[in-house]
């Protein structure tokens, strides 16, 4: 009777777990089909929806604006932080113009923005930050409808150095890649350029705050009048039978001799490798002839009991 009842309790309880499964499933169906209005119909869920009171707007948390200006159209190829905290990007994207300000929020300087105007006409390779500006650099020969020579000095507030621009004249003639600026001031540049503002400058070069070529940083820059005339040679020099002569004379008999000791420390050298080397061998040929020595002696050893032990047989 027992056995009876468990099995009749366990039939209803599994009735009434497939009720419940069938019960799920149809509110779950209803729950999809409701809008927020009461009504019923395909679409959204009432927890995708909200609600709000009389006299008040909905703050959505993005919107299409924000992602319009927080986007970029082309890749980031430089980003520099500023002191409070905004951050300074430059790349190959287009929509804003090469080059923008983001403040932390992830949201556009739209006062940087407008200094900028147009903005550059090519891409931002290199940013550096200045005691007095950005540096910018890269493959670019117009900013804000100004002709500018692939690197400009602009202000925090966007707007162009307009001293470094006259100052840089022609500027690169090729792109400039990274920029680092010293602790004086003066920036490093480098890129794929070979000239600087008419001067010859390959590859690296250095500038002044202002935009000043230095010429001691730089071998390929104009030279003084002075340090391009011939150099004159010493009267002393030129005389015959001078002390000049018999200096040089000296000299080379010197060299001579610092060339003999070394050829004879060289060959000293050799003669001590070679000997050491034969020394080796001589060694390693008495090993030989002791191992030799002593197989030929256990040989003999083992035949002498061998025929031994063959006489003991003989004679018994």
């Amino acid at each position: 009777m027992k056995k009876t009842l468990q099995d009749f309790l366990k039939i209803i309880l599994l009735i009434v777990c497939i009720l419940l499964q069938t019960s799920c499933k149809a509110c779950k169906k209803v729950e999809d089909l409701k809008l927020p209005d009461g009504g019923s119909g395909g679409g959204s869920s009432s927890s995708d929806t909200s609600t709000s009171s009389p006299g008040t707007t909905d703050t959505p948390t993005s919107s299409s604006d924000d992602k319009e200006t927080c986007s970029f159209n082309g890749p980031v190829l430089a980003i520099l932080e500023l002191p409070n905290g905004n951050l300074i990007v430059g790349g190959e994207f287009t929509n804003l113009n090469y080059l923008a300000q983001i403040t932390p929020d992830k949201k556009l300087d739209s006062t940087f923005k407008e200094n900028m105007g147009t903005g550059f006409n090519g891409a931002v390779y290199a940013i550096a930050l200045a005691e007095d500006g950005i540096l910018v650099g890269g493959d670019f020969t117009e900013f804000n409808d100004t002709e500018v020579g692939k690197v400009v000095k602009l202000e925090l507030s966007g707007k162009l150095n307009t001293e470094f621009t006259e100052e840089s004249g022609t500027g690169f003639d090729k792109r400039v890649t990274s920029i680092a600026v010293q602790k004086d001031g003066r920036a490093v540049m480098v890129g794929f350029f070979t000239t600087y503002n008419g001067w010859e400058a390959t590859g690296s070069v250095r500038l002044t705050q202002t935009g000043i070529l230095e010429d001691e940083y730089n071998p390929g820059a104009a030279e003084d009048e002075d340090s391009q005339k011939p150099e004159v040679q010493d009267a002393n020099s030129t005389q015959s039978g001078g002390e000049s002569q018999d200096e040089a004379s000296d000299d080379k008999a010197e060299q001579e001799e610092d060339s003999q000791d070394s050829s004879s420390a060289t060959v000293d050298s050799d003669k001590k490798k070679s000997e050491k080397k034969k020394d080796k061998k001589k060694k390693k040929k008495k090993k030989k002839k002791k191992k030799r020595r002593r197989i030929g002696q256990f040989k003999d050893y083992i035949k002498e009991k061998v025929s031994q032990s063959k006489d003991g047989k003989k004679h018994d």
